[in-house]
């Protein structure tokens, strides 16, 4: 076991956490259907979607470079067409591609960051950007320990979780055993500075439909000590993941 820390929302000993925020069956993410190109501010999507005037969205990478993944904010939804406040940057690849008669679906993925409720550690908890770009914080955390349940959707996670700090991160079931009811669906996180979805030593939770983007360390972390079993984890979306290696490496 170990000690809950600070900058915590925690339950353990039979306490239970349930969020339902009231977007928690928008569409979390689809892909494009259509290239896009420097300057555009239009993206056509494969799905019509229930965005908002003011929503952030993310965009995955299609080139070389993972910084190629860009947050913009929706000017206009008009059902499979979303119109942005600015324009992209870079080229985003949008078709399905017929290889030697295989399909390899190669469409950027776009992701909604924003939900009605926001959990979010304070403004001072990014400590500094290293020379490699490599963001180390110290933000909230969110842990469900042994006992109650832990039920999340519709929630906005930023500026979470706590760069080398062993157990700290945004959505997090420690040590928590058979969790059939639990479940992480339809949330993002973003901007966080260790991890973003974590099953430790837990059985039968449910992660679905989740987003998350520029996350330092691993997003979706389904097994640590191979006691994890029956957990599902279902049409995630991961965009912009950050590692650093030790200097002694």
């Amino acid at each position: 076991s170990m000690s809950m820390g600070t900058k915590f929302l925690a339950t353990m000993n039979g306490g239970s956490i349930g969020i339902h925020g009231h977007r928690r069956d928008a569409v979390s993410w689809t892909v494009l259907d259509g290239h896009v190109r420097p300057g555009d501010r239009e993206l056509r999507l494969a799905d019509r979607v229930d965005w908002r005037p003011g929503d952030e969205i993310v965009i995955a990478p299609s080139g070389y470079s993972p910084f190629e993944a860009e947050k913009r904010v929706v000017e206009r939804v008009n059902g499979r067409t979303v119109t942005l406040t600015e324009p992209l940057d870079y080229r985003h690849f949008g078709e399905i591609q017929t290889i030697e008669g295989r399909r390899i679906d190669m469409r950027a993925e776009v992701g909604l960051l924003t939900r009605d409720i926001v959990i979010q550690g304070d403004e001072n908890s990014l400590t500094r950007i290293d020379e490699t770009g490599y963001h180390v914080g110290f933000g909230g955390h969110v842990m469900f320990m042994v006992g109650g349940t832990a039920q999340i959707e519709g929630v906005e996670l930023v500026r979470m979780g706590q760069t080398g700090v062993r157990g700290r991160y945004p959505i997090h079931w420690h040590l928590a055993g058979d969790r059939p009811s639990d479940y992480a669906r339809g949330n993002s996180v973003h901007h966080s500075y260790q991890r973003a979805y974590a099953t430790h030593r837990t059985q039968r939770v449910t992660v679905e439909n989740n987003v998350a983007y520029h996350v330092t360390d691993h997003m979706y972390v389904f097994a640590e000590d191979g006691e994890e079993y029956d957990n599902r984890f279902i049409g995630n979306l991961g965009i912009l993941y950050l590692a650093k290696q030790p200097r002694d490496f």
